[in-house]
């Protein structure tokens, strides 16, 4: 899978940008809320390796349609966005979420996730509903993903 994918990234034409940029953000999200889910629900040992190299998998592949996206200045780095009340009062930061263009803003964005994630997990693991609203929100962002994807490629045929 990931070589299959990587090769279709580094193909002729260049990254369609922030389409795979997005789909790999999705799958690392998704990922990272189900290892939390199985801290507070063990399930197979084996899918929790899964999600571990899928989110290592995702990071490279983030990497490589970074590289092979049309070159441009980073709209917003993740550090200027990091109080949420910033994004929230600025339209323009809004829609700059996402869509920035170097590596170091996806992983700064991502361990302040973790970290948050991770914070509330501390919280709230003896917490039921908290722990099935995690894998809840781990598969919902997954198949809203798909979905995104599905619409992307009919709207491109």
């Amino acid at each position: 899978f990931f070589f299959q994918a990587e090769d279709g990234i580094r193909d002729a034409q260049e990254s369609r940008g922030l389409g795979d940029v997005y789909k790999r953000q999705i799958l690392i999200l998704a990922n990272i809320l189900r290892i939390f889910f199985w801290i507070g629900n063990r399930f197979d040992t084996a899918l929790l390796v899964q999600s571990i190299f899928m989110i290592l998998a995702q990071l490279l592949l983030l990497r490589t349609c970074l590289q092979n996206s049309p070159k441009r200045q980073p709209i917003v780095k993740f550090s200027r966005m990091f109080l949420f009340f910033q994004c929230l009062s600025s339209a323009k930061t809004i829609g700059a979420f996402w869509r920035w263009s170097d590596y170091g803003s996806y992983l700064e964005f991502l361990l302040c996730f973790w970290v948050a994630v991770g914070f509330l997990s501390l919280l709230f693991v003896r917490v039921p509903l908290f722990v099935e609203l995690l894998g809840f929100a781990s598969v919902s962002i997954e198949v809203l993903g798909l979905f995104f994807t599905s619409a992307d490629r009919f709207r491109h045929a």
